[in-house]
């Protein structure tokens, strides 16, 4: 509710250790140290990080299928489009865990491009913002999680029948 999240706000900007600044390969546009493919299926996540020579599959569980399968008016629906926007979490904490591991590799502060077919979760990671309810605490952890991150997230489409890998793995 917006009272928690006026809470978290004010409670970000009190703390002194709270950093107001942004590495400068953050906001000039550069080439991308990392490109990721991802997509979500009524299956499964699929995502794939040629450069780190990396793929997952994240079968979900009978439960998790089910509230996918229920009827659109269902309070308790999962829709595509947070399952879509998860495998784009998913895709940078992988590049994010293999950045911290090695801390002096180059460029510093690198932007991972990740492409997804589903633009409405294309576009949550880029403006941090959806109406969805569910959706917006999928965005809540994103937010925290890369609060402090030295990666940044540059979300762009691919076509469907482009993103030949990553669904090939949700399915």
């Amino acid at each position: 509710d917006i009272r928690s999240s006026i809470r978290v706000i004010y409670d970000y900007l009190n703390n002194p250790e709270n950093k107001w600044e942004s590495p400068i390969g953050h906001i000039v546009d550069r080439d991308y140290a990392c490109i990721s493919t991802q997509d979500a299926s009524h299956n499964a996540i699929g995502v794939q990080i040629p450069a780190l020579q990396v793929w997952m599959i994240l079968p979900y569980s009978e439960h998790l299928f089910r509230l996918i399968k229920l009827k659109t008016e269902s309070q308790r629906k999962v829709h595509i489009n947070v399952l879509e926007f998860i495998a784009i979490f998913i895709g940078f904490i992988m590049f994010q865990k293999d950045q911290s591991e090695r801390p002096n590799t180059f460029p510093p502060h690198p932007t991972m491009l990740s492409l997804g077919d589903n633009m409405s979760a294309n576009s949550w990671a880029r403006k941090l913002t959806t109406e969805s309810s569910m959706g917006q605490k999928a965005l809540r952890l994103f937010a925290e999680y890369t609060k402090h991150s030295e990666v940044a997230l540059s979300p762009d489409h691919i076509a469907g029948t482009e993103n030949i890998v990553a669904d090939g793995i949700s399915r």
